[in-house]
């Protein structure tokens, strides 16, 4: 299997989501290595041994968790979409 053959089904693969839903499905495969990332609560070098990357680096591109820090001793708002 090569990086071609996985990128035509993964393109395939969102057509078909795409034509199901109605719209367009954006993004792309790294997408979803960030995603898994992002999700993981281990540390930055466990992160990094999973993910195969040689440097820290490459894993903080990919580790997208946003921190949300509480203010004003409110409740957060409430989102609605």
């Amino acid at each position: 299997m090569n990086k071609k053959t996985i990128n035509t089904w993964w393109n395939n693969a969102k057509k078909e989501a795409g034509l199901k839903l109605g719209r367009p499905i954006p993004g792309t495969f790294h997408d979803i290595k960030a995603k898994a990332m992002s999700d993981y609560e281990g540390r930055s070098k466990e992160k990094q041994l999973f993910s195969g990357h040689k440097t820290e680096h490459q894993v903080v591109t990919y580790d997208r968790k946003v921190k949300i820090s509480p203010t004003l001793n409110i409740p957060p708002m409430n989102h609605e979409v």
